[in-house]
This record gives structure tokens, sequence and C-alpha cells, in this order.
């Protein structure tokens, strides 16, 4: 079963992955993929494009605010690829392990980027934006 268990892991990590390059194609950042939403009514694409016009200038201000506090993009990449490694070691070490209840754990606190959300809930705080920078 312990073996069994890290496939079945191993499976679902690359699930939620796959996911993600999924939701990246639809709306990626030169503007939202409108033939994806073909089916929908010309005012609800206007809404798509309008949302993606405001998610944008949002992230310029962002940006701004970010430079302006000696922050820049390579110092933030570097911070959550260590934050990132850091969690990805402690997942490996849990499933090699077998301890399933601490994958859980971990699983959920990195489903939304560490900010508090786990399965099937909307994240809380800057989850999505900080993923939305890298």
């Amino acid at each position: 079963m312990k073996n069994k268990s890290k496939y079945i892991l191993s499976a679902f990590a690359l699930g939620l992955a796959a996911l993600g390059g999924v939701s990246a194609y639809a709306y990626n950042a030169v503007g939202p993929n409108l033939a994806a939403f073909s089916s929908f009514t010309a005012a609800e694409q206007a809404a798509i494009q309008k949302s993606f016009d405001v998610r944008q200038a949002a992230m310029t201000e962002a940006d701004k605010i970010l430079t302006d506090a000696g922050l820049d993009q390579a110092k933030l990449r570097q911070a959550m690829q260590t934050y990132h490694q850091a969690e990805q070691a402690k997942l490996k070490a849990a499933i090699d392990s077998g301890d399933l209840a601490t994958v859980k754990k971990i699983m959920e606190e990195m489903s939304w980027g560490g900010m508090g959300g786990g399965f099937g809930e909307k994240p809380k705080g800057l989850g999505r934006h900080m993923g939305g920078m890298m």
C-alpha cells in the first residue's frame, strides 16, 4: 500500500500542475484567447476582455509599487523558488516516508500558494496575484 499511495499522490500532484497549464492557455499574458470562449455571448466576451485589461493595468501599478520599494521580479522569483523548493522537499520526504496525513496537509497548504486556502477554497490574500507576477 505504501508504494501505491506514493504513485497516487504523484499522479494527483501532476494533475494539479496540468490544470494550471490549461487555465494559463485560455487566459494568457497577451490577452484572453477568446476562441476558447466562442460559445459565450458578445457581452460575455467583452466582459472577459475588459477584465483582462483591468488586470493588466493593476499588474502594471503593482510592479511600479514594488519597483519603488526596491524590489524587482528577479528578487521575488528567487524568494518564491526558494520557498517552493523547501515545500517540495518536505512533500517528497512525507511521500517517501508514507506519511499520508502530512502529505495531505502539505498539499492543502500548497494548493493556493500557502495563502490559507485548502482544496476547493478560494485563495486568501495575495496567492493568485503573486502567481500572476511570476
